[in-house]
């Protein structure tokens, strides 16, 4: 019975265990001096059926892209084409509210702004840059920012002069905006505080300036033009 024990435990070990395929070896040690072509086989053999996976894997990626791509295009070429029919200012901005979430919109704000503050009526003008910057908010900072500095001085020329100090001081006190926009905006309220004969104010705005843009800012030449004009300032 030892022996039959023996027999059978060396049997146990050798054997494969069904469904445990660790230990699998396809070929012997001769496969070793197997030439290119057979090594590949030895490859495919092993490992196929996960090359197969990963190549549709990524053919299902590529073709999402494409149809996404695509699906884009064509809903902005419709957009387009709804919006050319269009034959007045009004039916343009009830489109533009219609597709709030598409850049177009933003677009079509910003051109209405601009038509508007032409024609002086820059409380509309202002409300259209405020609309276009929400569209942007979360696509193109430096169009976001710029349609916000540029309500501002729509409110400023309306005579709402606490609405655009407001906008201005959003702009000016938020990291997150666009450092061009940021120091125009600094500067801005610098030179609103020096109209008003506010020395302080505006030497307080200097120093922000100073301190909170960039070596290469473009309106760090003005700061240094109007600390030079003016000794109250330095």
């Amino acid at each position: 019975m030892a022996s039959d024990f023996i027999s059978n435990n060396k049997k146990g070990k050798n054997s494969k265990i069904a469904g445990d395929d660790r230990n699998l070896v396809l070929v012997d040690k001769d496969f070793e001096e197997a030439d290119f072509e057979d090594k590949v086989w030895l490859f495919w053999r092993r490992h196929g059926k996960k090359v197969v996976a990963a190549g549709v894997a990524v053919f299902l990626v590529c073709f999402a892209g494409i149809v996404w791509t695509q699906s884009r295009q064509i809903h902005v070429d419709g957009l387009q084409a709804d919006y050319a029919a269009l034959s007045d200012d009004e039916a343009r901005l009830a489109f533009a509210r219609e597709h709030i979430e598409d850049p177009m919109a933003g677009t079509i704000f910003m051109q209405q702004a601009a038509r508007l503050a032409s024609a002086k009526d820059f409380v509309a003008a202002a409300e259209n840059y405020e609309s276009a910057s929400q569209v942007f908010a979360a696509g193109d900072a430096l169009v976001r920012d710029r349609a916000r500095f540029a309500a501002a001085e729509c409110f400023y020329r309306a005579g709402q002069a606490e609405k655009a100090e407001s906008i201005l001081k959003s702009l000016a006190g938020t990291l997150e905006t666009e450092e061009t926009v940021r120091g125009q905006a600094m500067w801005t309220l610098a030179l609103l505080a020096y109209s008003k004969g506010d020395i302080e104010g505006t030497k307080a705005q200097l120093a922000e300036m100073d301190r909170a843009l960039g070596q290469t800012n473009i309106y760090r030449e003005q700061m240094r033009s109007l600390k030079e004009s003016d000794a109250q300032l330095r």
